[in-house]
């Protein structure tokens, strides 16, 4: 949705005009557009619920090491571009604790829900 509200943006679209446009001016259209784009967005959480679900019924270990590999493969991300460490001004252990909770927390709701913190 993010997307949207960038692309539909005037001052966006001036600076921007070769980039901006994926969204018609149309209004009728527009709406078509964040209509299709919230379906997207729903299936794709929809079918990686289910598609977790049917794992866990199948083999619960493969369904771990999936999410384990995910998490993994996410904070190595995060350290390698220097992102680990947020936004809490505590320094030290207690910050890279708090750090790893919050990515913990952030990435399992991000996934499974579509909401991005």
């Amino acid at each position: 949705m993010v997307s949207f509200d960038y692309d539909v943006d005037v001052a966006h679209r001036k600076n921007q005009p070769k980039f901006c446009g994926m969204i018609p001016d149309d209004n009728g259209a527009r709406g078509r557009s964040f209509f299709l784009m919230t379906a997207i967005s729903a299936l794709h959480n929809i079918s990686r619920s289910v598609g977790c679900a049917m794992m866990m019924t199948g083999d619960r270990t493969l369904f771990v090491w999936l999410i384990g590999g995910e998490l993994t493969v996410h904070f190595i991300v995060k350290i390698v571009r220097g992102e680990y460490l947020c936004f809490f001004r505590v320094e030290g252990p207690p910050g890279y604790l708090m750090s790893f909770i919050w990515h913990l927390m952030t990435k399992v709701i991000g996934d499974f829900s579509g909401v991005w913190l």
